[in-house]
């Protein structure tokens, strides 16, 4: 009996056993496989990333509102390194990544890197920084292109395999975003149709769909052919967000959904832009013509009696009478679009009768004080110039020339980066000269490859005079660093530190005794930040 009850026992508690010891083999399974998985995910999209041999193009969205548009960014990958690149950053900037399972397949660049962390850094003034990420969870991988989005801010972003070396890559997405010129877009398809409002200096874009009315607003990123928007453009069922750009005929076609065109609203800027900023002419009478894409798009007028302005499908023609004032003469085209209108300037000036002479000149110096002097402008060659003055610094006394270049079609001088600028040695050092940004947070460093301008103005106020402008890697040009070398050749293993800065740097010809007041007073502070460099000993 003992046994029959034992053996009743043993058969009630057994199927519970072997129930238990198989959910525990079962749990224990999908462990091992969950985990299996995700390792071989990680496994294989380091696999993607690094069989990339240029590398990628990662479109970069801080802020969960996307308020900083897209930053353009490329990285290449090894198995333990990172190499990234940043629009208008120049050299690439390594460091170390990992791929982990914190949050899910992560893609970390846990190494701090000065281009990668720069909108996640907080600093006391920004104690959140620009809400950036630097940690990122792995969405899809393709074999050309790679979706994750921020841990932190949560945005979706690309990874999109390059095809040619990151900076060539680089190149034309700033040539792009140089020659940009639209101030909207417009699609229809069908009933439905969309009107787009773009800033390009902010990358935002706003959505007016027709006929309900509804609106929408998106980031967007410079691509090497176009356009990327953080949010898709859909017209009437037809949808796309990359964007290539056609300058015969000013369109925008989708990439991926070709059916999709926009046509482009061309922005006065554009006229100006091939321009070059203005038109110059001697002081004869003389005419140019001008053949200019989609000109169409324009209207032209001008009030000036001297001038006149017409247009032939895509043939520009201006022209002037005789300029008999005995200085330069300055006049205006207005250029209207269908959204907006601008002024290009007309300079009609011979330089070597009416730049070269006596200037007063302005600066904010290093520790923001103004500082004003006078110099000469010089003929050298033709078309070669040089404006010579002395630059004080503590009890330094800096000879300084500066070597320009004319251009008759603008009426502009240019100075061109990485040059030699003192006749003299300074403290036993060579004096080169780079330009900074408004923002004193980036410069040229010892490239010979941008141009500072100063484009010549004239007006009953002040006469003739000029301020230094520009562009390197698309941003604007706001001031000079005056440089110490230790040898001759502009490199960086010459770099000794900085000698004094030039901000807003200003010339007014001399006209009278009051050019001095004159220049005083249209002479303006530009805010800036400050770019962390070092200083020579200034004895």
């Amino acid at each position: 009996m003992k046994i029959n009850k034992a053996l009743i026992y043993i058969l009630l508690v057994l199927p519970a056993i072997l129930f238990q010891s198989c959910l525990m083999n079962e749990e224990d399974k999908f462990d091992d496989s969950a985990a299996n998985r995700l390792q071989k995910r990680l496994e294989e999209t380091q696999k993607v990333l690094v069989s990339s041999q240029y590398g990628w193009a990662f479109d970069y969205y801080p802020d969960r509102e996307q308020s900083y548009g897209g930053i353009n960014y490329t990285v290449r990958f090894t198995k333990d390194s990172a190499y990234v690149g940043k629009l208008g950053a120049g050299e690439e900037v390594a460091s170390l990544y990992k791929m982990a399972t914190n949050n899910g397949p992560e893609l970390s660049f846990d190494t701090y890197n000065t281009l990668m962390h720069q909108y996640a850094t907080p600093s006391s003034s920004r104690y959140e920084a620009y809400d950036g990420d630097f940690e990122f969870i792995i969405d899809s991988v393709g074999d050309d292109k790679v979706k994750i989005h921020g841990i932190r801010s949560k945005n979706v972003m690309y990874l999109y395999k390059l095809t040619e070396p990151a900076e060539k890559y680089l190149e034309k997405v700033a040539k792009e975003q140089a020659e940009f010129a639209f101030s909207g877009l417009e699609g229809k398809n069908g009933e439905e149709s969309v009107s787009v409002s773009l800033d390009a200096y902010d990358r935002q874009a706003s959505y007016l769909y027709c006929p309900d009315s509804t609106e929408d607003a998106s980031a967007f990123i410079f691509s090497d052919k176009g356009i990327r928007f953080y949010k898709p453009i859909t017209v009437n069922g037809e949808s796309d967000y990359d964007f290539e750009y056609h300058a015969d005929n000013a369109t925008f076609t989708g990439v991926n959904n070709p059916s999709l065109v926009l046509k482009g609203i061309l922005s006065p800027e554009y006229i100006i832009k091939v321009l070059k900023g203005s038109v110059g002419f001697t002081n004869e009478a003389s005419t140019r013509t001008v053949e200019i894409a989609n000109l169409d798009q324009f209207t032209f007028s001008t009030e000036d009696d001297w001038l006149t302005v017409t247009t032939d499908k895509n043939t520009l023609t201006i022209s002037t009478t005789a300029n008999t004032t005995g200085e330069c003469r300055m006049g205006s085209i207005l250029v209207k679009s269908a959204r907006s209108e601008a002024t290009l300037s007309v300079v009609q000036a011979d330089p070597d009768e009416n730049f070269v002479g006596i200037y007063d000149y302005g600066y904010y110096d290093s520790e923001d004080s103004p500082t004003f002097g006078y110099g000469k402008l010089t003929k050298v060659a033709d078309k070669k110039y040089k404006f010579s003055f002395t630059m004080a610094v503590g009890s330094l006394n800096v000879p300084m020339e500066i070597p320009l270049t004319y251009n008759p079609d603008n009426a502009t001088f240019y100075w061109q980066s990485g040059q030699i600028v003192s006749p003299e040695t300074v403290l036993g050092y060579y004096v080169f000269a780079g330009f900074l940004n408004t923002e004193f947070t980036n410069w040229t460093k010892f490239s010979t490859d941008y141009y500072a301008t100063f484009a010549m103005q004239n007006d009953k106020d002040n006469g003739t005079y000029s301020v230094i402008g520009g562009n390197f890697d698309n941003e604007e040009i706001g001031g000079v660093l005056v440089g110490a070398l230790n040898g001759p050749e502009v490199i960086e293993g010459n770099y000794a530190g900085y000698i004094e800065f030039l901000q807003g740097l200003m010339i007014l010809k001399e006209s009278g005794a009051s050019s001095k007041q004159k220049l005083q007073k249209k002479f303006q502070t530009r805010k800036h930040g400050h770019i962390s460099l070092k200083r020579i000993n200034i004895k």
